[in-house]
């Protein structure tokens, strides 16, 4: 058995969600098919460079073709046409189609997992197919955008950028053309309709429809009558490698997250104007770790008017000696959408969340037992200040480890993937040897 998958991005390193999800279905993969019938192909944009970063399995890389003709796609089948989102045509190559194309005559696989509606349009017009086929939505991108604009409106005085990571496909000169909130909001309107319609009718052209979130599955399952739609759980790879909690009292609180993410930069802001103040006040010896890449000037200079109390971290390979010693993780996410994997790393490690709603949404967690939820962000400040006591904030991270080890522990993910990529009777233990591996 072969696999191959698609993706408009490398996995490596592991640094944002849908990162996690590729790596760890590479993971698994590798594990029941051995890396020689792994191939994962990913798109390549200016700034990848020719050659990509190690991986555990066969690596290929996608050509765009020039800028004018994907703005022209961008103009006709966007504005004109009302066909196809932004991101797809930003992402379209003729190229692209036929290094794929001859990847599937290569490889001959028989299954194919592919990493959202943006790469969607590589294989989904041939039917039937030859392959297993899986698209794996991350999640609703037009529910996203719909609350991003909730939340550009809520909160007019902090600013956005819309296009996260997905920035390196877009010229500079472009991007500084839609810097603008008014012009963000109307763009994103549309993006939010094209995708809703794209997210309707690709169900019908894949075996499978992958999303990370069980609300967001019961909403497209409603929207498009299909009923090939699956929750999936992630598999966390780099949760292997556990301290006991030394959690002393101190009020050292963690922000993880990547903040080239539009959400993570945005809520962080947020969070350094409406609650960081208050809990200073309360409380001096306050402290606050920041770990995630991509903080702009802008974060940098709200975090500098605390005196000291931020620390600002790139990516961090070993997140378990921060994890066993801050008191509480933070989520002040003020609008987002699927399932976030900082809060599994929290309840994986033990250390104890503060998070809106919007944070916690995904994960079965319940206020005051796994975590504390609280509406607006400057609400944080009361829960933050009591996971100082050694006794609720030990409770408190018992209770989030046995909720993970419920519902997210590698054996359980493991097991939903053999079901899910059609490979459960050949091998599913978690545990295999290479000896195995290669018997099964």
């Amino acid at each position: 058995m072969k696999a191959l998958l698609l993706s408009s991005s490398f996995p490596y390193p592991v640094d944002v969600g849908r990162k996690v999800i590729m790596a760890g279905f590479i993971e698994y993969l590798i594990s029941v098919l051995g890396a020689e019938n792994v191939m994962y192909a990913y798109m390549e944009s200016g700034t990848d460079g020719k050659s990509p970063i190690h991986a555990p399995c066969g690596v290929s890389l996608l050509s765009l073709e020039g800028l004018p003709r994907r703005l022209a796609g961008v103009a006709w089948q966007g504005f004109i046409k009302k066909r196809r989102a932004f991101q797809e045509m930003m992402l379209r190559s003729r190229t692209a189609f036929r290094e794929v194309q001859s990847l599937l005559q290569q490889i001959s696989p028989d299954l194919v997992v592919v990493d959202t509606v943006r790469m969607a349009q590589y294989v989904e017009s041939l039917s039937p197919k030859p392959y297993r086929s899986i698209l794996y939505l991350d999640d609703l991108y037009s529910l996203r955008y719909q609350r991003m604009i909730g939340a550009m409106r809520a909160h007019p005085e902090a600013v956005l950028d819309p296009f996260g990571t997905f920035g390196r496909f877009i010229p500079p000169a472009m991007r500084e053309m839609m810097r603008g909130q008014a012009i963000q909001q109307r763009l994103l309107s549309l993006e939010s309709q094209l995708l809703e319609r794209r997210e309707k009718e690709l169900p019908y052209r894949f075996d499978s429809v992958l999303l990370l979130n069980a609300d967001e599955s019961r909403c497209l399952a409603l929207r498009s009558k299909a009923n090939n739609i699956t929750t999936v759980k992630p598999f966390l790879a780099g949760h292997r490698n556990r301290l006991p909690r030394r959690f002393t009292g101190e009020p050292t609180y963690l922000f993880l997250g990547n903040l080239q993410y539009p959400a993570n930069a945005f809520s962080l802001a947020v969070f350094l104007t409406q609650a960081l103040p208050a809990l200073l006040r309360t409380d001096p010896r306050t402290k606050l770790i920041v770990v995630g890449r991509g903080a702009d000037p802008r974060l940098k200079e709200l975090g500098g008017h605390c005196d000291g109390h931020i620390e600002f971290l790139d990516f961090v390979e070993d997140l378990a000696p921060l994890m066993s010693k801050a008191a509480a993780m933070v989520v002040p996410l003020v609008y987002g959408s699927g399932l976030k994997m900082k809060v599994l790393d929290g309840l994986y490690y033990g250390l104890p969340i503060v998070s809106t709603p919007w944070g916690i949404e995904g994960v079965p967690a319940a206020h005051g037992s796994e975590c504390f939820v609280v509406d607006r962000v400057s609400a944080f400040v009361d829960p933050l200040l009591d996971l100082r006591d050694i006794d609720l904030n030990s409770r408190m991270s018992q209770r989030g480890q046995e909720l993970y080890a419920r519902e997210f522990a590698p054996e359980l993910v493991w097991d939903q993937y053999g079901h899910i990529f059609g490979t459960r009777e050949r091998f599913s233990r978690i545990d295999a040897t290479p000896e195995q591996r290669m018997q099964a």
